[in-house]
């Protein structure tokens, strides 16, 4: 319906600019844009004057559809971006903390979806051996609330 409108807007719009570029004559010239311009209000105003319901309710049901389509597409996305970044910042803050008690390494954590959010789930840590390691599972379980038995701790740095 909207393709059709825009299409005869454009086609009487190119008619009355090729009619107006062919006439040379001053005085007819002025009642040719008179009628160009009632040509083009009608045009303009075509789809009030004639609804069609059934092509409006059709359309209408495939905008809904497309809509609720990317709103769960927006939604899906939305969720993986903020579980990445909560991911990301937990892995962050456990680096910056072991590197205060002199480790190195990297540390991987996985949330999980719980009360409408991601909350951290578990956590893998690639920082070897360290006498400061029981105190930095002990700070992860309470910053955290990633509980030790949740903890996995790899040998190699």
């Amino acid at each position: 319906m909207l393709r059709s409108w825009i299409m005869g807007l454009t086609a009487g719009s190119i008619l009355c600019a090729c009619a107006n570029a062919l006439n040379r004559s001053e005085a007819v010239g002025r009642v040719q844009k008179l009628v160009s311009g009632v040509v083009l209000l009608t045009l303009l105003l075509s789809p009030l004057a004639k609804p069609d319901s059934a092509v409006y309710a059709v359309s209408l049901s495939s905008y809904r559809q497309r809509s609720a389509s990317l709103a769960q597409t927006l939604t899906e996305q939305e969720n993986y971006l903020n579980r990445l970044f909560i991911e990301r910042e937990c892995g962050a803050y456990i680096l910056d903390e072991a590197g205060s008690l002199g480790m190195e390494g990297r540390a991987e954590v996985r949330v999980k979806w719980q009360d409408n959010c991601f909350v951290p789930y578990s956590a893998e840590l690639y920082l070897g051996e360290s006498p400061a390691r029981e105190r930095l599972a002990a700070l992860i379980e309470a910053e955290l609330g990633i509980p030790r038995e949740r903890q996995v701790w790899h040998e190699g740095a």
